[in-house]
């Protein structure tokens, strides 16, 4: 793989000369994006006869036996490198842009003699080695992106799929949806041929993971576009993204990140070998550095499949799930690609080698060594996730989760000729063969000269900061909810991804996250956005006795947020320290059943020194609080999929003198506020205590005023739990124990629980559950409350309040629905402010003759009433809340549409 590196970034253009074919060079600004697009469209017809060959999914495929697929038959394919565009101003070179496009295509997954495989597939101009030409092509794993820090990129994404997806797409999930289709009931269509509608027009957003860019330029999941310039999702900014490269020497790496279809995308071949970045400050990525390089350096992408006997993608195709059509947890492969390959060879020389590790697998852990007859092989780990490591880890095995790196050093110039080693995998769960899943691949060691490695000095290295934390702790929880049906949703803090955002970093801040994993057997890869964290030390406890408190507290499901549970009293055993590929910077972490993982996430770069940055001072190279935001998820991707996903806005500290519009949220005093209408914001009128802002969360669970409550909302005040009746802004003499009209008291057993919860139920278990919590044995309850609290929820439990797309906007919404093609009209709204909420689907939306100074917003965001149509913001509990002001023209009204 080519390493070259601009050594200055202010490059004369007469030295572009010999670049010419790989890179072509753009003087002043001139628009590149149609000559790529041009170059591009010349050379796709072999993509397109391939896409055009393809044949639909069929319920007659027979699954293919993995025992008969021939191991080490091919050789590991090297990834393609794009070519980059060079723009240059004034002889300078400004930025390198590559064009990615992303069609339906086949490829040779398994060996030589099975049949070819339909994947979707990221594409461009690649180089040719040793030439200065280039070629059109389309690779899974997608291919390389080089880049040099302090060298921007632009990279112009395209969406070229015009087929149905060949995977099958669940439209019961909250998901892209571009074709705005109402979920479907069951009994299910069988896949094939599920919902056409829910195949077209295939969405795609491609994160570039572990990047710091601004967020409209992220590829978060409601980003999404379609091959139709028209039909995009609710954040969606732009197609072509400015990435400033301007971070530590690391691979990162692209893959799709749709709303909902996460692990279709990937599944299909939506991941990108590596978005490297080469730092010519370091000494680690100079041409003078001591580590492997060219052809010595290669990317090892591990991914695992199932293939039917037409060498098809063998995917799940219905659920376990009562209530989803097709969404899996998991995809039981039973296959593991390298380089997207089966079970490749490698053949390599006398010498030593750099691999750059990623696991891309859907869900897969993968534990690699290096096998030499029955004898581990030791290696090197130099970096991780977010570039070097402190010091070189010398190990003889890795545990990377679906997207963590490992950049490792294997010697081999200590084996014979002819030696064969084996890559293995022991991260095997209960019923995998070893021979299968635990082969990974071989490497065959050539007849030539043994080449000794240089000295590795420590003194390479950079050092880490030292990370102290400045703002309230954060504790995320991860577990299953159960309904009564026995469907099962994945949440973190038991809120899905519609509901209200509850977690907004303050730039510059140092927090102290607490992931805690209450689910047995499943492991989460937690992901934060922009940055990268320290891995402090993991901690088993106890998850019966922790989820017991949390359900009591918690119940169900919460309406807006959670109380959260501190595990500390729960304990169990010493804490141990990170792994040693976890000593340097990470995006991802591994969070494994029964465990609390402690970080420390500072939201600023990760080159500023130990107490080097406030909480409020933006040290970035651009603006993190602007633009749509960005995300944290578990990155088991059918997990993220349904709906372990959660929204991350980085905000600011409130400042005296500031503008701030309507929805802006901001710290003070480490507390976040919600401006309630647009002002400038005065020394003597703080947030606290002000009615120009509304307090966002309680950090801690415990009742506050100025908070903003849904009927449902849990709080805690003088340790009594307590459940809000109505939607209402917490005034400061309105406490729990004196506003009985307000707040009910909860039951802190639970025994009391049931027995209060599933009072009047005539269901069975539900009413079972009721005999249970009178009885008051707390064993008993404590064993079966999980369930039912389930039971009794589903079936309208008082005091439950499901959250609803008004949870806390209005009290009594006027409720709607718009069947699929038609519309809802409103009717004459009157005078007073109004309120209506729907879960239906809807594309859009227009006012009609509000009159002047009458302001409509739908899901508290103002939209346009000027005659055009609106665009509409994320959903917010599954739905819409569209409001609108008072005012003494009655006579307006809107529409919304299907």
């Amino acid at each position: 793989m080519s390493t070259r590196q601009l050594a200055h970034l202010s490059v004369p253009i007469v030295i572009l000369g010999v670049w010419t074919g790989c890179g072509q060079a753009l003087d002043d600004e001139e628009p590149s994006g149609s000559i790529q697009q041009k170059a591009e469209a010349e050379k796709t017809e072999r993509a397109e006869k391939a896409e055009a060959e393809s044949g639909p999914p069929s319920a007659a495929q027979t699954p293919l036996d993995p025992n008969t697929i021939p191991k080490f038959a091919h050789e590991l394919p090297i990834p393609g490198e794009l070519a980059p565009t060079f723009v240059t101003s004034g002889g300078r070179i400004i930025r390198q842009e590559f064009t990615v496009s992303v069609a339906q295509t086949s490829v040779q997954m398994l060996p030589p003699g099975f049949p070819d495989t339909t994947v979707m597939a990221y594409g461009g101009n690649l180089k040719i080695p040793g030439s200065a030409a280039t070629e059109f092509g389309r690779t899974v794993p997608g291919p390389v992106m080089e880049n040099t820090r302090g060298l921007p990129t632009r990279v112009f994404w395209r969406n070229q799929i015009t087929t149905n997806h060949f995977l099958p797409i669940d439209p019961t999930l909250h998901w892209a949806n571009p074709n705005f289709i109402n979920p479907p009931e069951p009994p299910f269509n069988p896949f094939p041929p599920g919902y056409s509608k829910a195949l077209s027009n295939v969405p795609l957003v491609t994160h570039n993971h572990g990047l710091v860019v601004l967020s409209g330029f992220d590829g978060v999941a409601e980003e999404w576009f379609t091959n139709s310039p028209l039909v995009t999702g609710p954040s969606f900014v732009s197609r072509d993204y400015d990435k400033p490269n301007e971070q530590p020497g690391t691979q990162l790496f692209y893959h799709d990140h749709t709303m909902g279809m996460t692990r279709i995308g990937l599944y299909s071949g939506l991941l990108g070998t590596g978005y490297f970045i080469r730092d010519p400050n370091s000494p680690l990525d100079k041409s003078t550095s001591p580590l492997p390089k060219d052809a010595f350096e290669i990317p090892l992408v591990f991914q695992d499949r199932a293939f039917f006997t037409d060498g098809e993608l063998n995917f799940p195709r219905e659920s376990d799930n009562p209530s989803n059509a097709y969404w899996s947890a998991g995809e039981d492969s039973d296959t593991v690609l390298v380089n997207g390959k089966v079970w490749p060879n490698l053949n390599v020389q006398r010498r030593q080698y750099r691999f750059r590790m990623l696991a891309g697998a859907n869900a897969r852990t993968f534990t690699l060594s290096f096998d030499n007859n029955g004898a581990r092989v030791p290696f090197t780990i130099i970096g991780s996730d977010g570039g070097y490591l402190p010091k070189p880890q010398t190990v003889d095995e890795v545990t990377i989760g679906i997207t963590e790196r490992a950049d490792v050093l294997v010697d081999f110039s200590k084996f014979a000729p002819g030696t064969r080693i084996i890559m293995r995998n022991s991260n095997l769960r209960e019923g995998e063969d070893p021979n299968n899943l635990g082969v990974v691949m071989r490497f065959t060691v050539a007849n030539s000269p043994a080449v000794t490695p240089p000295p590795l000095s420590a003194s390479l290295f950079p050092p880490r900061a030292t990370l102290t934390a400045d703002a309230p702790r954060r504790i995320k929880t991860f577990h299953n909810i159960f309904s009564q049906d026995g469907s099962q949703i994945r949440l973190a803090d038991g809120i899905d991804f519609t509901q209200p955002t509850t977690d907004f970093p303050v730039v510059g801040s140092t927090e102290e996250w607490s992931l805690v994993n209450i689910v047995g057997g499943a492991d989460h890869q937690v992901h934060l956005h922009l940055i990268e964290f320290q891995v402090v030390s993991r901690q088993d406890f106890d998850s019966d006795a922790y989820l017991r408190r949390w359900l009591l507290l918690n119940g169900h499901r919460p309406v807006t947020r959670p109380i959260p549970v501190d595990p500390a009293p729960f304990l169990v055993g010493p804490a141990r320290p990170p792994l040693p590929y976890e000593t340097g910077w990470k995006d991802t972490v591994r969070v494994q059943p029964g465990t609390v993982v402690k970080i420390l996430a500072r939201w600023a770069p990760q080159e500023t020194p130990s107490g080097g940055v406030r909480p409020g001072e933006n040290q970035f190279p651009l603006d993190p609080t602007s633009g749509p935001g960005y995300l944290w998820h578990c990155h088991v991707v059918a997990h993220e999929d349904h709906d372990m996903m959660r929204k991350l806005p980085l905000i600011n500290l409130w400042r005296s003198g500031a503008s701030y519009s309507r929805g802006t949220v901001i710290s003070y005093q480490n507390v976040n506020y919600r401006a309630l209408a647009d002002h400038v914001s005065q020394s003597t009128q703080p947030p606290r205590g002000s009615a120009s802002w509304e307090r966002v969360n309680n950090n801690d669970g415990t009742w506050q005023p100025q908070i903003t409550y849904a009927a449902g909302d849990r709080v805690l005040d003088k340790g009594q739990l307590y459940v809000a009746s109505q939607t209402h802004q917490a005034q400061l003499d309105q406490t729990p124990s004196l506003e009985s009209s307000l707040w009910e008291p909860l039951p802190m057993t639970t025994c009391g629980q049931l027995a209060r919860l599933c009072q009047g139920e005539t269901d069975p278990g539900a009413s079972a559950c009721h005999d249970l919590g009178k009885a008051g044995d707390e064993n008993a309850c404590g064993g079966q409350f999980e369930d039912c609290l389930a039971a009794c929820h589903d079936n309208g439990g008082s005091p439950h309040e499901a959250a609803s797309p008004c949870s806390g906007l209005c009290t009594t919404p006027r409720r709607f629905d718009v069947p699929d093609n038609a519309s809802f009209n409103s009717g004459t709204l009157g005078t007073r402010e109004t309120c209506h909420e729907t879960t239906s689907q809807i594309a859009t939306g227009t006012c009609n003759g509000l009159g002047q100074g009458r302001r409509l917003t739908v899901n508290g965001v103002a939209v346009s009433c000027n005659g055009n149509n609106w665009r509409l913001p994320t959903q917010r509990n599954h739905g819409y809340c569209i409001q609108t002001t008072a005012h003494n023209n009655g006579a307006g009204s809107f529409n919304a549409r299907h």
